[in-house]
């Protein structure tokens, strides 16, 4: 049985292979349907979707990652850990998650350069304009133009890029083990 297959460590049921699959599979449809609501303007749209991306690829790097997401959740004050299956987890305990567990650089001091992580609450922000109340409340004379859809883009082309570095990575050491084994 895969660990995709199993019961995580934090005894939260994993996705199963199947969802597991689907989850990449929209993720990757979302960002490429951005794309397309880009070019006909409909900017809205495009950040929205490019927030969906980002929130899927993250899930998917906590299912392909329990052990590691177990031992940063013990760090954690309870009221801080996300509650329930992974598929309920929100995109702000993801991301927090995915800067605690450095799968995605962010400043460690008020001092240094701005890292990919520190834009990730851009869109956030951005796909959460999408509940009318935020939208009027946080954000009331906004309008979503290309510009911001060509920043989300950035950051989450930049965020997947990271994470597919440690995919990558980690499918190298397992092949390495496997070798000296």
């Amino acid at each position: 049985m895969s660990s995709i297959e199993q019961t995580n460590p934090r005894g939260i049921k994993s996705l199963g292979a199947r969802k597991f699959n689907r989850l990449l599979e929209l993720s990757r449809r979302f960002n490429a349907e951005s794309q397309r609501c880009a070019r006909v303007r409909a900017y809205y749209a495009a950040c929205i979707l490019q927030g969906a991306a980002l929130e899927g690829m993250l899930m998917a790097m906590a299912e392909c990652h329990p052990e590691d997401v177990k031992q940063h959740l013990a760090t954690l004050p309870s009221r801080d850990r996300p509650k329930g299956q992974l598929t309920k987890w929100t995109l702000n305990e993801l991301v927090k998650i995915a800067i605690g567990l450095n799968w995605i650089p962010a400043r460690r001091g008020k001092y240094r350069v701005h890292e990919i992580g520190d834009w990730l609450n851009y869109v956030r922000d951005a796909r959460n304009l999408v509940h009318l109340g935020r939208h009027l409340r946080d954000y009331p004379n906004l309008r979503i133009r290309s510009k911001h859809f060509l920043e989300c883009s950035k950051i989450v082309s930049a965020a997947i890029s990271h994470l597919s570095h440690i995919v990558e990575s980690g499918i190298v050491s397992e092949i390495d083990h496997r070798e000296q084994s």
